[in-house]
């Protein structure tokens, strides 16, 4: 499922909570993470949330598998 700072939370919820924080700190970034589990399109989509919502400085905190 989707977390927002560790609680559950939909894509209509963390896009209130991109627009309020960004109010707070016009310099916020975020930080999205996801296990290798996740489709691609539903990271774009969290992206794409973020960025339409007004914050457009983020980083990807992606979980790779290692091969030996």
């Amino acid at each position: 499922g989707l977390l927002l700072d560790g609680s559950p939370a939909d894509l209509e919820f963390v896009a209130q909570e991109v627009v309020r924080l960004k109010a707070e700190d016009p310099k916020i970034q975020a930080v999205i993470a996801a296990d290798k589990g996740v489709p691609y399109g539903r990271v774009v989509e969290i992206i794409d949330v973020v960025k339409k919502n007004g914050v457009t400085k983020f980083a990807l905190n992606i979980e790779r598998t290692t091969e030996g």
